[in-house]
């Protein structure tokens, strides 16, 4: 009816490939024009992928590691403060009632001269005595002995993982001096607080002193030291995906 009117385009025109905006430079041929029958692909059409993806990698956000020197310090001071907590007489004192204390190991009392015997010992004067509520239990030694062992293997955990760190090593150890680190630190926080908890003397007579706020600080730094430095010394991961679009490799 209407001579010389051009039929109208179809309503749904064929969608382009999706590999068709991936073209070479000088032929403008499309990745999928470049693959024959075989399904391979010509060595420069990987070449140039591999570069576009290189490129990818150098304009990603990188993951900026965490200080050294911070991660050293607070696993050196965390150190400083567990060991001195470990040999100190005052996880448990009272300066009102006089020069004596209670660290995890022993008891000593200063006057003239100071004396001091073991946590065991006290265990077992108390269980002679008559009344109930001045006994001592078992746990008060046991705890106090526990809590020895494993912060002085925190200490060390931590002395060698920032000797690690300070000579930009990563050695790939069976086990991480980080984690004996943490591991003290967490039996340490729970057997501490079983320590104090079971002290005798009944409510009022010892109460907590310095050497125990120093364990609780150096427990919380030695956390976030040992966390730190777990980054900076385990080995490097290996980059699994090294030479995958090299065309050489096809």
């Amino acid at each position: 009816m209407c001579e010389g009117r051009e039929p109208d385009a179809p309503a749904n025109p064929a969608v382009e490939p999706a590999g068709a905006e991936i073209a070479d430079e000088v032929s403008g041929e499309s990745v999928f024009e470049r693959v024959d029958h075989e399904g391979a692909v010509a060595p420069d059409v990987l070449a140039g992928l591999a570069a576009r993806a290189g490129e990818d990698d150098d304009i990603a956000p990188m993951t900026r590691p965490p200080p050294r020197a911070l991660g050293v310090a607070l696993a050196l001071a965390s150190a400083a403060l567990l060991v001195a907590a470990c040999f100190s007489h005052r996880w448990l004192a009272n300066k009102h009632l006089g020069d004596f204390g209670y660290s995890p190991l022993a008891f000593q009392q200063c006057g003239a001269r100071c004396e001091t015997i073991s946590n065991f010992q006290v265990f077992e004067t108390a269980s002679n005595l008559p009344f109930e509520e001045n006994r001592v239990s078992m746990a008060f030694p046991l705890a106090g002995l526990l809590v020895f062992i494993v912060l002085l293997v925190a200490a060390a955990g931590l002395v060698v993982a920032a000797g690690i760190a300070v000579a930009n090593r990563r050695p790939n150890l069976p086990i991480s001096p980080t984690t004996f680190a943490l591991l003290g630190i967490m039996i340490g926080l729970i057997s501490g607080c079983v320590f104090v908890a079971t002290k005798p003397g009944g409510v009022g007579a010892v109460g907590v002193a310095w050497s125990f706020w120093a364990f609780g600080i150096g427990s919380v730094t030695g956390i976030a030291g040992a966390q730190l430095l777990a980054r900076q010394i385990r080995p490097s991961d290996p980059d699994l995906l090294h030479d995958a679009m090299n065309p050489d490799q096809f």
